[in-house]
């Protein structure tokens, strides 16, 4: 996993909502436990629950993933 992506899934509460940001392997498939926030072709920015980063990014349906910033 990604030194950014690590930090952003173990610094801070699992219940944070957190952004990433994420290539899709299939447009418009999005790997289930994101709210989708927009879209520019098969790149897509999300938000999900700190506790679900590493989950996310073994998803099937994600070609790549980074992170974004916490939310405020």
């Amino acid at each position: 996993m990604d030194p950014d992506l690590w930090e952003l899934s173990e610094d801070g509460q699992g219940e944070d909502e957190v952004a990433a940001i994420i290539r899709l392997g299939q447009v418009g498939v999005l790997p289930e436990g994101v709210r989708f926030v927009s879209r520019f072709d098969n790149i897509v920015t999300v938000r999900l629950k700190r506790s679900n980063v590493s989950s996310v990014n073994g998803a099937a349906e994600v070609a790549g993933m980074a992170a974004g910033s916490v939310k405020s």
